[in-house]
């Protein structure tokens, strides 16, 4: 399992600002940003089989829930934060999960967001609500009804099928005071809008209440107890990121301050859940993908206040990686330069993290090496260099792994 070191953070200079579109607000992150690098191990555990679509996340009662997503059984799971292992088991009766893609929670509640919607078509959705006060303690499985709250979207206009090229897709949300927040996730124009739907049960038509250019697929909510934080996970072109919201009035979320956190090196790893633990602290998962499932654990304070390693020697300083050219439709160039007594192992993988290709490079003259990848076949898209360290030359000792790789993303035309 990668445990993904490198983050770069990207912090918003001035408060969003808002405009009016189409009848509600469009908030736009501002375009300015400071740039940090640091090492953080984020990795906490791999998650169970039994959970390995991990979609959402809450923490309750000492435990983290969470669910599979669509074709999983009707259940939610309580998993151990110690051992990691699943000991409770919810299941709801009476209702399939079609598209189960986040969980969220009140006092006395917890919702299920049935919403999925990658084909565009759905023309209602549901939210399924169980009261907490029967899911009983002395029991590993119980069976609870569910109660249906239903909602489709006004501004949608066409039902037909546009898999995966819509802005009618949701798979986050969460509770605050007497609604239920969604975030979509807008296919088409890496927006998301925000919706606010009752906790009655009942029939609702929505309209948005703001549009925020978050640049990706928003996949997982949550907000702290207090209600004064709140935080965003998804990706973009294959990479994970996270929005940070503080210093915000009511359930004006966009409206205070605000971060967005890159993880470059979550290449291919698909971030679906978040949630808080505490006021502090942070939990989110990856359903299976390119890797295992997986928890990571980290804290809103060390990711609004980053601290600058930058000067810290590791393994990855021993070499660099340069300029990356498609020569012709049938070669890649790949530049490379190796500052110390090392041998670096280059992969090019696909977007499944397939290796089509490897190529290992030693170099003790400290000087920049190109190297040709036969490309001839491939089909255009998207495509991954990998660059990992392997040895010391000097000791033979092994320094670094595919933990430490570097991961550049490249398009073959």
């Amino acid at each position: 399992m990668l445990h993904f070191k490198t983050l770069t953070f990207f912090f918003l200079l001035a408060f969003p600002f808002a405009a009016i579109c189409n009848g509600f607000y469009s908030i736009e992150a501002d375009t300015g940003i400071n740039t940090v690098e640091i090492s953080k191990d984020f990795h906490y555990k791999n998650l169970p089989d039994e959970a390995k679509e991990s979609s959402g996340l809450i923490f309750w009662e000492g435990l983290l829930w969470t669910h599979n997503d669509s074709g999983g059984d009707a259940a939610i799971y309580g998993i151990d934060t110690v051992t990691g292992t699943i000991v409770r088991k919810v299941f709801l009766k009476g209702v399939k999960n079609f598209d189960w893609e986040d969980i969220t929670q009140d006092a006395a509640y917890i919702y299920i967001g049935d919403f999925g919607n990658n084909d565009g078509a759905r023309k209602t959705l549901f939210v399924y609500k169980i009261a907490k006060g029967g899911i009983t303690n002395d029991k590993d499985v119980v069976f609870v009804p569910a109660q249906q709250i239903a909602f489709s979207y006004a501004d949608q206009e066409s039902f037909k099928k546009n898999r995966y090229a819509h802005n009618f897709d949701c798979e986050a949300f969460f509770a605050f005071e007497k609604h239920l927040y969604l975030f979509t996730k807008n296919w088409d124009d890496q927006k998301t809008r925000l919706y606010k739907l009752p906790k009655r049960l009942g029939r609702y038509y929505l309209n948005p209440e703001e549009s925020f250019e978050c640049g990706g697929l928003i996949t997982g909510a949550d907000i702290s107890r207090s209600g004064e934080r709140v935080a965003l996970i998804g990706y973009v072109d294959f990479v994970s990121f996270m929005w940070l919201f503080w210093d915000f009035d009511g359930d004006d979320f966009f409206g205070g301050k605000s971060m967005r956190i890159d993880f470059p090196e979550m290449v291919f790893v698909q971030t679906e859940a978040v949630t808080f633990t505490s006021e502090n602290e942070l939990f989110f998962s990856c359903e299976e993908s390119a890797e295992a499932p997986s928890l990571f654990k980290t804290t809103f304070d060390d990711l609004i206040n980053p601290v600058d390693n930058t000067d810290e020697t590791d393994a990855n300083h021993l070499f660099v990686p340069g300029k990356i050219e498609q020569i012709s439709k049938d070669e890649l160039s790949v530049e490379l330069s190796i500052t110390g007594d090392a041998d670096v192992l280059i992969e090019l993988l696909n977007t499944r993290w397939k290796v089509l290709d490897e190529k290992t490079l030693s170099n003790s003259s400290q000087e920049s090496e190109t190297i040709m990848f036969d490309i001839k076949g491939f089909k255009r898209g998207t495509y991954f260099l990998s660059f990992i360290l392997q040895n010391n030359s000097a000791d033979d000792a092994v320094i670094g792994s595919r933990e430490d790789a570097i991961v550049k993303k490249i398009e073959i035309q």
